[in-house]
C-alpha cells in the first residue's frame, strides 16, 4: 500500500515536472502604460506569427496598473517561434519568441513598445544580443554627429558639406552594423532565430553565392523548422528568377 501511494506521489511530480517544462510564461511591465490620447491601455494580446508573417490572436491579458502576465502552454515538438504582443496604437508590437521558461518583457512606455527589453529564455536573450548591435550603431552615428556639431556648430551640419559628412558617416557605420549581424548570425547559426533574421533582415543586402553560403551554414537539426524552409524557398524562388 505504501509503495503504490509513493509511485503515485512521484508520478503527480512527473507529470507537473512535464506540464511546467511546456509552458511559457510571459511577465510583462510597461512603466508609462498610457497611450497618446492620454488613457491607459487596458488589454494586451498574445498574437502567434508563422514563418509568412500571418498572425492569429492566441490569448488576451488585462493590464494592471502596468503589468499582464500570459500562461502560454506550449507542446514538447512545437518549434521556437516569433511572437508579438499587440494591442498597442498603430499596429505597433512587441517582438519575442515563446519556448518553455520564464519570458520577461520591460517596456518603457506603451506609446513605443517596439523598444522593449526582453529577457529570460535563451533565444530571447540572444535575440536581445542581436538587436543590440543595431542600438549599437546608432549610438555611435549620434556620437558622431554630436562631435561634428561640437567641432563645427550646428549651422555647418546644415550645409552641403555637413549632410554629406553625416550621410558618409551613417553608410560606413551601415556596412559595419551588416557585417557584424552576418558573424553574429554565423556564430549563433544553431539558434531558431538565425534563419528568421537572415530571411528578414540580412539575405536582400547579399549576393547570390554569400546567400548561398549563408543558407548552407545552418545546421541540418534546424531543416525542419519553418523560418529554415521559409529561408530556403525563398533562396531558390531567388535563384529561379536570376537563372531567367
Amino acid at each position: 500500500m505504501l509503495h503504490r501511494f509513493i509511485a503515485t506521489i512521484f508520478s503527480f511530480i512527473a507529470c507537473f515536472a512535464v506540464y511546467a517544462q511546456d509552458l511559457c510564461v510571459i511577465n510583462g511591465n510597461i512603466a508609462d502604460y498610457k497611450l497618446t490620447n492620454g488613457k491607459a491601455i487596458k488589454k494586451v494580446y498574445l498574437t502567434s506569427t508563422d514563418e509568412y508573417g500571418r498572425k492569429t490572436i492566441v490569448a488576451e491579458a488585462k493590464v494592471k496598473k502596468g503589468t499582464y502576465t500570459f500562461k502560454y502552454k506550449v507542446s514538447a515538438d512545437a518549434p521556437v517561434m516569433q511572437y508579438t504582443i499587440t494591442g498597442f496604437e498603430n499596429d505597433k508590437d512587441i517582438k519575442f519568441f515563446v519556448e518553455p521558461g520564464k519570458v520577461f518583457i520591460n517596456t518603457e512606455s506603451a506609446v513605443n513598445p517596439c523598444y522593449s527589453k526582453v529577457s529570460g529564455t535563451p533565444t530571447n536573450n540572444l535575440y536581445e544580443e542581436y538587436k543590440q548591435i543595431d542600438l549599437n550603431a546608432a549610438e555611435k552615428v549620434a556620437k558622431a554627429i554630436e562631435a561634428l556639431e561640437k567641432k563645427n556648430g550646428k549651422e555647418w551640419l546644415d550645409s552641403k558639406d555637413g549632410k554629406q559628412e553625416i550621410k558618409r558617416i551613417e553608410a560606413t557605420e551601415r556596412i559595419k552594423t551588416e557585417s557584424n549581424r552576418i558573424r553574429f548570425l554565423i556564430d549563433n547559426n544553431a539558434s531558431a532565430m538565425t534563419p528568421l533574421m537572415m530571411h528578414k533582415v540580412v539575405m536582400p543586402y547579399l549576393s547570390d553565392a554569400y546567400a548561398e553560403q549563408m543558407v548552407k551554414s545552418i545546421p541540418s537539426a534546424l531543416h525542419e523548422h519553418p523560418y529554415y524552409h521559409s529561408l530556403h524557398t525563398s533562396h531558390s524562388a531567388m535563384q529561379c528568377l536570376h537563372v531567367y
